[in-house]
């Protein structure tokens, strides 16, 4: 596919950005920096076309209240004013940083690099945003000292996975720009570039409601990604039509919340739906039936690779070509794969991977049914930080190889090998040294021991409830019911 498309290639990432999106306290303050430096240790950054770091994250994004559309166009102003209060760019005392609820919400950076990431954000948007937009540096309009009960019982902040934490303004910041800059070049028209592929593994916030904070999630930039797209005329100057992808383990409420009535954008989840499981939404019956709008595909415990590439190849797929979108943003996320902490489903870094790449080679280039200009892939969940490093550089790797970046897989790791190759054949491959190399000191340094059948010393665990189980209904039978509830008439083939 590489050399008979033109793929124009984006990615938002950098020390600065990895540090600053690690105050999140579910990253436990490391999260980003193992995939940045892991995909630096590769090479795999310098085969893009254009990365967004810190020297361009703000430049023309300033996020005053006024004037900040990405964010007003979903948020409600009264709650981007509490949440961009001036007060919480500070390094907050335990006592008003309440973490309860937050596993292992303890883990933070140092003072004094928390320091340095403030100042280094002030200059950075001093530069940009105080230059250009002339915006006032205070967030008009806050009222401080909010009371802490109406954080709770109005906004969710304060209250159990939203925790109101040191410096929260600078991360927002830079968590929207972060994916807003994608779409700064997505939205330009280039005849000669077949397709864009734009990547941001911090980005994906899918929880977050108009004027609420919920699972982590304290903004939605997916939706104000989204916005921003479908302001641009689609193919042939019709009405631009996008499909949402939504992969993670949790379902994608906030997302499918934002776009409930708007026919011309599909919001397509699999997610585990089981008792009590967070966010307890996205039942079947809350799809639309015969409709390519709204689409839920709840399941159960211990879903694999291969039903999970049932679910691309004869839900997915179609679906998408039904609703014949211009662009296409995928929610990877990481907290289904197998080990990850929730390790409810049994998918490795190599089988997601595998149904990611056939859904966005299905869609990019000319010679593609349905071709698509634009395909986003978003990070989302992830609590395995060291799984979730891997996953990510495994994907990245493999989007490069589809755009022809990088030329196919070795199959030995012999000297010629070039340097950056990730060899799955080789199930002894150890992870390249690089600044965070003694992170993986307990597993080994081995890059797939996430993906070895009997684990590697206790740690590979797979959970035994299954599809295939005579207790559960066969996973073809349940295919075939979900094709009749959103009318889909064919079966492709895998």
């Amino acid at each position: 596919m590489g050399d008979e498309n033109k793929f124009k290639l984006i990615i938002s990432t950098s020390h600065f950005q990895s540090s600053v999106i690690d105050l999140l306290p579910c990253n436990h303050a490391r999260k980003s920096k193992l995939i940045n430096s892991l995909l630096e240790a590769y090479q795999l950054i310098s085969k893009f076309d254009v990365v967004v770091d810190e020297t361009r994250l703000f430049e023309g994004q300033g996020l005053d209240l006024v004037e900040a559309r990405a964010l007003c166009n979903y948020h409600s102003q009264d709650y981007l004013r509490v949440i961009f209060g001036k007060q919480y760019n500070e390094r907050l005392s335990p006592d008003d940083n309440d973490r309860e609820g937050v596993r292992s919400g303890k883990a933070e950076q140092s003072p004094d690099e928390l320091h340095d990431l403030y100042e280094l954000y002030q200059s950075l948007h001093e530069s940009y945003v105080g230059k250009k937009r002339k915006i006032p540096r205070d967030r008009p309009g806050h009222v401080p000292g909010t009371d802490p009960e109406i954080l709770k019982l109005e906004y969710n902040l304060n209250n159990g996975d939203c925790p109101i934490f040191s410096f929260l303004p600078m991360y927002l910041d830079t968590l929207i720009n972060s994916t807003m800059q994608l779409a700064k070049h997505l939205c330009v028209d280039t005849p000669e570039i077949t397709a864009n592929i734009a990547i941001n593994w911090d980005g994906g916030r899918h929880h977050a409601m108009k004027s609420r904070a919920n699972g982590f999630c304290y903004i939605n930039d997916i939706v104000s990604l989204i916005n921003e797209l479908r302001k641009t005329p689609g193919q042939q100057g019709h009405k631009r039509k996008l499909t949402y992808i939504d992969l993670d383990l949790h379902h994608g409420d906030g997302v499918e919340n934002a776009f409930n009535y708007s026919k011309d954008i599909q919001i397509i989840s699999i997610h585990l739906f089981e008792p009590g499981f967070y966010p307890c939404t996205g039942g079947l019956k809350f799809g639309k039936p015969k409709s390519n709008n709204i689409i839920n595909l709840p399941v159960k415990h211990g879903l694999s690779n291969s039903n999970m590439f049932e679910l691309v190849t004869n839900i997915i797929i179609p679906l998408i070509e039904l609703h014949q979108s211009d662009d296409i943003v995928i929610l990877c996320g990481g907290d289904g794969l197998n080990n990850d902490y929730y390790n409810e489903w049994q998918l490795t870094i190599i089988g997601l991977t595998r149904c990611i790449i056939k859904i966005i080679a299905a869609f990019v280039g000319p010679h593609q049914p349905g071709s698509c200009k634009n395909v986003v892939l978003l990070g989302g969940g992830g609590y395995n930080e060291l799984l979730a490093s891997r996953f990510y550089t495994y994907l990245t790797y493999k989007v490069l190889q589809l755009a022809g970046r990088i030329p196919p897989a070795a199959t030995t790791l012999a000297a010629e090998v070039p340097h950056g190759t990730i060899d799955d054949k080789d199930k002894e491959l150890l992870i390249k040294d690089h600044e965070h190399i003694d992170e993986y000191e307990k597993e080994y340094y081995k890059y797939w021991c996430y993906e070895i059948e009997n684990g590697l010393d206790g740690l590979s665990f797979k959970r035994q409830i299954n599809y295939n189980d005579t207790k559960q209904k066969p996973f073809t039978k349940y295919i075939a019911e979900l094709r009749a509830h959103y009318g889909i008439s064919r079966i492709l083939s895998t």
